[in-house]
């Protein structure tokens, strides 16, 4: 990483007023639904004294610790006091990722984290009620997504490259992590605290066991033990 987190971002930032950053959390798991976060940060944010101090540590949220996420939201609340950033949360729910697959569910997260900082009309983003033209650098983790509503550079490895993204992926994960410690005081036999979600040893063994919950994701289950997807609802159905 020869620009650093903030040399890579002032550098994407060219003449625009802010760079927007984009992650999700929760892609890949077989329960709960996928969060995304939109972080916006001005320009003057990023020639701030307290910026360079605590963009150090910053880093992609899946080679942080919890309490290491949990310190640096809490941080970076002041930067949202101070109205240098803003952060926006989306979410898409197992019904949608079934309807329309993940890849669209995905992109409706992050669209609806976008909207949380920014307004979007005619593929442009606006603020406030008037109409008045955010010029930004949108920067979204990973491919490039072809049914997201305005013009974005996708970075591969984003969190690990971009403060921005990389503070919205450590904003995601940490709303999602909360939702799973909720699922997991109304699904307790599927200790949900302890894996998220995601498809460890202990969660399938708890599927094998007990069969899908209704925070399962059916199609993705059906992936992992080969069984057509009306089976599984068949048998979510017959359990709860």
């Amino acid at each position: 990483m020869p620009f650093g987190l903030v040399g890579f971002d002032k550098r994407e930032l060219g003449d625009a007023a802010c760079l927007i950053g984009i992650d999700e959390a929760g892609r890949g798991c077989l329960a709960g639904p996928v969060v995304a976060a939109a972080v916006r940060c001005k320009k003057e944010f990023y020639y701030t004294s307290w910026c360079a101090r605590n963009s150090r540590g910053v880093d992609d949220s899946k080679r942080l610790k919890p309490a290491q996420r949990a310190a640096i939201v809490k941080r970076y609340q002041y930067a949202v006091s101070k109205d240098w950033i803003r952060i926006g949360i989306g979410t898409a729910s197992i019904e949608e990722i079934e309807k329309f697959n993940i890849y669209h569910a995905n992109s409706l997260a992050m669209r609806r984290a976008l909207e949380k900082v920014a307004r979007i009309d005619e593929g442009f983003l606006w603020d406030g009620n008037e109409k008045e033209v955010v010029k930004a650098s949108v920067l979204i983790d990973g491919k490039p997504i072809r049914t997201f509503p305005v013009q974005h550079k996708a970075v591969v490895k984003g969190d690990q490259k971009s403060l921005a993204v990389a503070l919205a992926g450590i904003h995601a994960k940490e709303y999602r992590d909360g939702i799973m410690a909720e699922l997991d005081q109304e699904y307790p036999a599927y200790k949900f605290c302890q894996h998220k979600g995601y498809g460890t040893a202990a969660h399938l063994e708890a599927l094998r066991e007990r069969g899908p919950c209704p925070q399962h994701r059916p199609s993705f289950l059906g992936k992992v033990f080969g069984q057509p997807k009306e089976s599984i609802n068949n048998r979510q159905d017959s359990l709860f």
